[in-house]
């Protein structure tokens, strides 16, 4: 149910080719299991004068979710922050924020992400 998910999974991804992925269920508490890792999951990054790409591979087997089915709607949003250097930040907030579906600066309120229907 894409308004009731048990799961929330997040993947980050850095320029210089950091990456993170982490756990968390969606009923309360709703601690993030940092220890979690995609097993199987591959990430790259290239860099070059113009910006940067990204890619991140997850196998459904990763997931703590069955591979969806044809018909299936999960909800996903891709987000991208760019932060200031240091220096010239004057609070934790991104230089510029990105996002497909709008969260409110909070990209953890998945009842706001796009559905996506699996075909």
């Amino acid at each position: 149910d894409p308004d009731r998910p048990a799961n929330l999974y997040q993947f980050v991804l850095c320029a210089n080719g950091q990456f993170e992925d982490l756990h968390m269920p969606l009923d309360q508490p709703r601690p993030i299991d940092s220890s979690w890792t995609a097993v199987g999951c591959e990430h790259k990054t290239v860099m070059s004068d113009k910006g940067w790409t990204g890619e991140i591979f997850v196998p459904w087997t990763a997931l703590k979710d069955a591979a969806p089915k044809k018909g299936d709607v999960w909800r996903m949003n891709l987000i991208s922050n760019r932060w200031e250097p240091k220096e010239k930040a004057t609070a934790f907030t991104p230089a510029e924020y990105s996002s497909w579906a709008a969260t409110l600066n909070n990209n953890r309120t998945h009842d706001l992400y796009a559905r996506v229907t699996f075909e």
